[in-house]
This record gives structure tokens, sequence and C-alpha cells, in this order.
């Protein structure tokens, strides 16, 4: 896990590119290195996980004895898998100086070219350089797990693992595009390609972009190598709940026995959830006598999961450490995380706490149970949009938008939200707004934007002949998950050095278990009903029938006991109408409306 860049500038100046890759120092602080010639600079900074010794320093170098070229590489990610690889390449004649995944991908892609991103298995956010052709391939992991941004134009390429990295050239300006703004506050996050900023992208995952140098002027071209809507193309399988349950566990051993792959102890975060709880009973079964677990409490708070977490500690008997957060960590730290924020989310703020105590109790590597719901059926959305889309084909002879002009935008009204999902023309458009925080018209009282108000800018083929359900768990990976829940975790996790690994975010277990008929993910209205079979006589009803809740801090609890100081950071931003600001907190402190919404018009002010 590190942190990359890569620049293409007829500007350059070797002070103000290494200045840059120290804002990535947080990523990669075990070592440093790069390559500079003429105007290409190539740089990482380096948390080491696989072969620690010196010869996994990167950037990379190697030179291709099929082709000639001379290629060097900065990857941030972990490829799983590359020993396999390697035994392969092996026989097709290459011969490796390193223990390294890093160097698997250079031979790979000398013998593969571009396909051989679809033989890894892992996260990756890779940059390679043919030295003699003179030409960048940037390429990402299908499900998007390691990001990479990017600026270019004429006479210009950077890449980086983090946006924070791009301030320090003069020629980029650091303004906020309107549109984003507006994806922001109806969403709570921003979705890719696009960033907050004006001119930085963040590159699709499943993508690459070649980037060719000519005459000084560049080329550029960005083409997808692969899409997560083939695995929910796989046909259904008509399986026993029995034969369901064996694969399921089967698959699941399967991932994290590739992601416990490490020269350094792996640790997982354990919230008490169903997530977690079935990643520590089988890395149980897999043998795994030490196993380091962490959490983080909040105690004397409806989100204290301490009983819970108690209970697997007793049964699992993990060497396990817990750490109180309290509202006075959440002051202290907080300049920190909108530091390392990059841009605005609503969400992460519990993955920065977690990652502070796994670095608190010496760990670099943790495992964590993100995906399990969009894999498994576990958000209420699997359950309260088909439900919706029952009651719309009761009302679809009667005017909605007439009760939609009685209901009004009011913030607090749940029926106009309603009647809006139930107005909308696909299920892509009611998930949208399902997932909403405000919506356009809210946003217009709220906020002056020079746009318009509506935001039509989505672009997913959803799955004919297949499920609601199982286009929900579609959504919920294209969207929140990549856009919010990964990119979330992945800066937030970075932050305190930490490489945060995701078990259920698996190419061969989406292709086992996307297959396995609906039925059995929700049964008898249950959620995530396979990973609770899989747990059933291994821990108690405290467990298994827990309500959702997901892993969250208490973040309605600690504005409300800083509400003066939040609202005043809120009333200095000039572009807020201050008389709807002050009813959204008047309605926030009487618990009218979600803490989300105070928390987005909060972090928006600090950027």
């Amino acid at each position: 896990m590190c942190g990359i860049l890569g620049v293409i500038s007829n500007k350059q100046n070797l002070n103000r590119n290494l200045s840059s890759l120290n804002k990535l120092s947080h990523r990669g602080p075990d070592d440093v290195g790069f390559y500079y010639d003429n105007n290409v600079f190539l740089g990482q900074r380096r948390l080491s996980i696989i072969d620690l010794s010196s010869a996994g320093k990167q950037p990379m170098f190697l030179k291709c004895k099929k082709t000639n070229r001379n290629l060097a590489l900065v990857f941030n990610g972990e490829i799983y898998n590359y020993q396999d690889l390697r035994k392969e390449l092996e026989s097709l004649g290459h011969r490796f100086f390193s223990n390294s995944d890093t160097e698997v991908i250079l031979h790979s892609y000398e013998e593969w070219n571009v396909r051989s991103f679809e033989r890894f298995r892992g996260m990756f956010a890779c940059g390679l350089y043919d030295i003699d052709n003179k030409e960048f391939i940037v390429f990402r992991d299908r499900f998007g797990i390691k990001p990479v941004y990017y600026y270019i134009d004429d006479k210009n390429f950077i890449f980086s693992s983090e946006i924070k990295a791009f301030w320090v050239f003069d020629f980029i300006k650091k303004e906020p595009d309107q549109t984003s703004i507006l994806r922001f506050l109806k969403f709570g996050y921003i979705r890719e390609p696009y960033t907050f900023y004006n001119k930085i992208f963040c590159l699709d995952a499943g993508h690459f972009l070649k980037v060719k140098i000519n005459d000084e002027v560049l080329n550029f071209e960005k083409q997808k190598w692969a899409d997560i809507l083939d695995y929910y193309q796989l046909p259904e399988e008509e399986i026993s709940l029995g034969e369901a349950t064996s694969r399921t566990k089967d698959a699941l051993l399967d991932s994290i026995r590739y992601h416990l792959v490490a020269d350094v102890p792996v640790g997982l975060f354990l919230s008490g959830g169903i997530d977690s709880s079935v990643l520590l009973y089988l890395i149980r079964e897999l043998g795994q006598k030490k196993i380091q677990t962490i959490s983080a409490v909040f105690p004397n708070t409806s989100y204290d999961e301490s009983e819970k977490i108690n209970e697997l500690v007793k049964i699992f008997k993990p060497t396990h450490t817990e750490f109180i957060i309290n509202n006075k960590d959440f002051i202290e730290n907080l300049e920190n995380i909108f530091y390392h924020m990059d841009q605005p989310t609503v969400d992460g703020v519990n993955t920065y706490f977690v990652s502070l105590v796994a670095k608190k109790a010496g760990l670099k590597v943790v495992l964590s149970g993100l995906g399990g719901d969009e894999l498994f059926y576990g958000y209420p959305s699997f359950f309260d949009l088909p439900k919706i889309r029952r009651i719309k084909k009761i009302l679809i002879h009667l005017k909605i938008s007439s009760l939609l002009d009685k209901f009004g935008d009011d913030f607090n009204n749940r029926y106009q939200k309603l009647f809006r999902i139930i107005m909308a023309r696909n299920l892509e458009e009611e998930y949208l707004l399902y997932r909403s925080i405000f919506n356009s018209y809210q946003i217009k009282k709220i906020i002056d934007l020079k746009i318009a108000g509506n935001l039509e800018d989505k672009y997913l083929s959803l799955l004919e002949s297949k499920s609601v359900q199982k286009n929900i768990s579609y959504l919920e990976m294209f969207y929140y998950l990549r856009n919010q829940l990964l990119r979330d975790s992945d800066v937030f996790s970075m932050a305190h050095s930490i490489e945060l690994r995701v078990p259920f975010v698996d190419t061969v277990l989406f292709s086992q278990i996307v297959p396995i008929p609906d039925k059995y993910k929700i049964k008898n209205n249950i959620s995530k009903f396979l990973l609770k079979e899989i747990l059933r006589d291994k821990v108690s009803n405290i467990i298994l029938n827990q309500r959702k809740q997901g892993f969250v801090v208490p973040i309605e609890i600690w504005i409300k006991n800083n509400f003066k100081l939040i609202k005043s950071e809120i009333l200095i931003s000039k572009s807020y109408n201050q008389k709807m600001v002050e009813k959204l907190f008047n309605m926030f402190i009487a618990s009218k409306i979600h803490w989300s919404r105070i928390w987005a018009l909060f972090v928006l002010s600090k950027f």
C-alpha cells in the first residue's frame, strides 16, 4: 500500500515534484523513491507489506526480454494472487529478483499487456511508464478499491493517489466545480469520474488511461477493461439452501485466505455486526492461531456495540484492542479529519477513528467487512424499494404531482420524498432519490448555485430480466460502495498509514455469490440470511438477530454537543441562505431531520 505520483510536464521542477510526493508521506512512511528524466517524473511513498526488503523498492524497473522495452512502475495496492501468477510466469521463462507483487505486475504486463489486468486478484492503482516509447498507462482495479486522480491538458499530465498532491503545481487552480457541489449535497459524495474540483478527475474503476508524448504534445485515450455488471449478468443457478450456504462459506474462506497474505501481521476491524463476525469466525476456521481485533467503542450511547463485541471476543478469543472515542477526541481530530478528507463526504469518520485505534495497536494491515451489505442484501433499500414499487402500482392512476404540491418540499415531510420516488421513471432514479440527502428543490433554498437545479448525469444500464433486489445490489455497488465507502475508507485508513483490505469485495467471491438465488440472500424477511446461516450455532441471537446499524460513530451526539461551534462555522459561509440554516438547525435540535443534513452543510463549509 502506497502513495503514487506521476508527472509529465515541460515545466519540470524536481523540488516541486518531490514536495508534491511528500504530500502523500502518510500513505507511505517506510520509504520514498523516484525516477526523473527530462519531462517525466515518477514517484512513490512506500508502506512495506509484502517483501519488506529493498528489492521491493519503487519505482521498479524491468527490461523486457520479448519486446526490448524498458518499463518503470509505481503501484498502490496488493495483488493477492501474485504467487500463483509468478509460478505461471516462471513456467513461461520469466525470472524474478524480488518476492514482491510489484514485480509480478511488470512481468504480467510484459507477457499479456492490458489483458494482464484481468488476471489480478486484488486492489490496485498503477502508473506504468514505457521509457523508450514515452507512453504512460495508468490503470485501476475493477471495483475501485484503490483511487487514482489525474489532471491533463495539452502539455501536462499528473496522476496521484490523493488530490492534495495537485496543489503544489501553480498551473492547477483550486476551483470547486459547481455541479459537484450539487452532487455532494444530493448524495453526500461526488461520483467518479468527477471530483470536487474543476479539471481534476478520478479514473473510473475498471479503466485504464494511456498518455503518449508526441513532440511535447500529449495524446490520451481512456478505455474500460472490466465492468462489475458482468458479474450481475451471470445466470442465476438453481441450487438448494444447503448448497448455497456451503458455497458461500467456501468462497469466503478462499477470499480471506488470499487477503491474509502479508509479511506483517494482519488485524481485523471488529464492529459486532454480521460481516465482521463472519470474518472473525472464518479466520479462526482457517487455523489462524493469532488474531488481533480492533474496535472503537462509544459507551453510554445508542451507538455502543460493546455487548456484541465482548461476546465475539469471548467465543473466538482473539487478541483484542479497543479504545473509547468521545466528544473530546472528535474535536481534537476535526482539523486532521478535514485535511485528509481531500474532498467533501458525509462518511468516513468511523474509519478515521478505528484506523487511529489500529495505528495505536501497532498494526499496518486490517481487514474490513465492507461489501457484505451490498453482496448479501443487508441494507434497508433491499426491503424499502420493492415495497415502494408495490405502492407505485396501486397509486399509478393518481395524480401524484398534485399531492407533491400539497405536501411541498418541507425538509421534514416524509411523504414528499416518498411521492418523488413513486414519480421516478425507473429503478435507478428511485434508488438515487431514496439515497439522497437533499433534493434539487431543497438545495435551491439552501445555497445559491450558478447551475440548473436538476442533475441529469445517470448512465447505468440496469439488468433486464433480473430481480429488483439484484438490480439494487448492483446500484449499491456502483454508487454507494464505490464512490463513498471505498473512497472514504482509503483516505481515512491511509491517514494513519493503515492498509485496509476488503475480503467481501473480491473477483472470485463475486463470481461465486452473485449467481446464488435471491431467495437465500433474503429469506423469511431476514437480510444476509446466508451469512447468518454460516454463523448459526456459533454465536448467540444477540449477534444473529441484531438490527441493521452498520459501523457508525455518534456524529449526531457530537454535533449537538458542539452545535454552537458547528452552526457558527456554517453561517460563516456566505453561500448559504442564513435563515434556512437557522431553520434546519432548529429542526435538527428538535430531532425532525437526520444529522447527515447538518453534517453535509458543515463539511461543505470547510471546502
